[in-house]
């Protein structure tokens, strides 16, 4: 799924102060996928705390590119992100994956100042929310991602953003999507 030409070309021309914010937004829409699908295994409480970190830290405009660095260095070594011979095949696992994914071209994004990290983390969670959509019987969870892409990549032009409720909203869509998720696993 293609990131919107009007998206993308707000955001590689608005530079990587909207950028930042928006895939600080992206990511809080998944990480709740991560720890909720995650949660709850003892070896994963390490990369739990650090998704969970890595967008605290993405919600700060003052972190430094170190903390991103060493993030995305740590993300590329979750099991999401090995090959494997089975390919992802569970619920579980693809939809871990599409989470890491996004918060790893976040992390990108910030420590190396590179909009285009940006953009592939918005294709990451188009994606992930295509594919959801198309195992459920009312589709809608796509058309949300677009759209709060579309409010964040195009709003607050001339005035601040306002993170604190931006970011409530993205807890409760990410809630969502974790309902929804698990109701596909049964």
């Amino acid at each position: 799924m293609l990131v919107e030409a009007e998206v993308a070309e707000a955001l590689r021309n608005r530079g990587i102060e909207v950028a930042s914010i928006f895939v600080a937004s992206c990511s809080e829409r998944m990480v709740q996928v991560f720890s909720g699908l995650q949660g709850g295994e003892d070896s994963r409480d390490a990369d739990l705390d650090c998704a969970i970190s890595l967008v605290e830290s993405l919600w700060d405009p003052d972190a430094s590119l170190e903390v991103f660095s060493r993030a995305a260095s740590a993300l590329e070594e979750f099991p999401e992100m090995q090959p494997t011979e089975t390919g992802l095949t569970g619920i579980v696992e693809v939809y871990s994956f599409y989470a890491v994914l996004t918060m790893r071209y976040a992390a990108l994004c910030r420590a190396n100042g590179d909009v285009e990290s940006a953009l592939k983390c918005a294709h990451a969670c188009l994606t992930a929310m295509g594919q959801l959509d198309q195992n459920l019987p009312t589709p809608s969870f796509f058309a949300e991602e677009a759209e709060l892409q579309r409010q964040i990549a195009l709003s607050g032009i001339g005035e601040p953003f306002d993170r604190g409720c931006m970011r409530a909203v993205d807890v409760r869509v990410s809630a969502g999507r974790l309902v929804a998720l698990r109701g596909r696993m049964g």
